[in-house]
């Protein structure tokens, strides 16, 4: 059962024209997030104080939504899949995906390490943030914690397999990373270089291929009806020690966010560039010693501090 103290339910609270802005705000961090493969839209909706908001607004989007959708009952079914919330979610991620894009790009071309070392710091926060919540660490979420970090370190090391095609492959890799984008910790982007469908993926958004993303979509939908019923319960029932294997995610996620990496698996994009799969994190001085470039040290552990007070301000500004 669920006795922790600061569990949160579900309730939708009425929204001002400033709370509304701020959603706004929270969902275009979010799609900033998805440009970034090992960084989680789930992590930012989470800090951002929406998440469980967004998990049973997820799960309200059941047969009897449909139901009432059906018979005409427009006003019921808009209120019953909390439909504002959603459509301002969802306007402002793709407001920054089409946006900031070419920008976060640029920062990957141009200033790798301090981008990681940003995201870095703020994922490092986070975990710090939700490891707070959780107290008091008992064995059983310790347990948790320590299985979720296994998970999460696995996770980012996987080196990506074979891409394989068809309607199946598709739907299923819309249905994984879709999975992977609610969960803190595991990005719905790089789950999608692990399954070798990130550049299908990409090509089909920009040359519009309809078919392709219509497959993936239902895939996308599958996946978050399912799966987000099933994190809704847990974390109605168990939050405590749901929240503890998720830190755990998170803290396992943070060796992908390393800026110092030495390349062990990658793939070639379309301007065929190397975007690493597999690394091994490598301290400041041993990356300056095989690839003979500056570590940036200085500048990375500025970006990583800048990191941590996004998390602090996100926080103070959800009270």
């Amino acid at each position: 059962m669920n006795d922790h103290p600061h569990a949160p339910d579900e309730t939708r609270r009425p929204r001002t024209l400033r709370g509304w802005l701020g959603l706004w705000l929270r969902g275009a961090a979010m799609g900033v997030a998805e440009l970034v493969p090992g960084v989680s839209g789930g992590t930012i909706a989470f800090i951002t104080g929406i998440y469980q908001e967004l998990v049973g607004t997820i799960r309200a989007y059941d047969q009897r939504w449909l139901r009432l959708l059906l018979s005409g009952r427009w006003r019921a079914a808009w209120e019953r899949g909390n439909a504002g919330f959603v459509l301002i979610l969802l306007f402002g991620m793709m407001s920054s995906l089409v946006l900031l894009a070419a920008l976060v790009q640029w920062l990957f071309v141009h200033h790798e390490i301090y981008l990681w070392a940003f995201f870095f710091g703020l994922i490092t926060a986070s975990v710090v943030y939700v490891a707070g919540v959780v107290t008091p660490w008992d064995g059983a979420r310790l347990s948790l914690g320590v299985f979720g970090l296994v998970t999460g370190t696995v996770l980012s090391q996987l080196g990506g397999i074979t891409p394989g095609e068809g309607s199946l492959v598709t739907l299923a890799a819309g249905a994984i990373a879709i999975c992977a984008w609610i969960l803190p910790g595991i990005s719905g982007s790089f789950m999608l270089l692990m399954l070798g469908q990130y550049q299908r993926v990409v090509r089909a958004i920009a040359e519009l291929d309809v078919a392709f993303l219509a497959v993936f979509a239902c895939g996308c939908a599958l996946g978050l009806l399912a799966f987000s019923r099933l994190l809704s319960w847990l974390l109605r029932r168990f939050y405590a020690g749901t929240l503890a294997l998720l830190c755990g995610v998170m803290a396992g996620s943070l060796q992908r966010l390393w800026p110092w990496q030495q390349m062990q698996s990658y793939y070639l994009d379309s301007d065929g560039g190397a975007v690493m799969l597999r690394g091994k994190p490598m301290l400041p001085w041993q990356f300056e010693e095989f690839y003979g470039d500056d570590a940036l040290l200085v500048g990375a552990v500025l970006a990583a501090l800048a990191g941590m007070v996004v998390v602090l301000v996100l926080d103070r500004s959800t009270r």
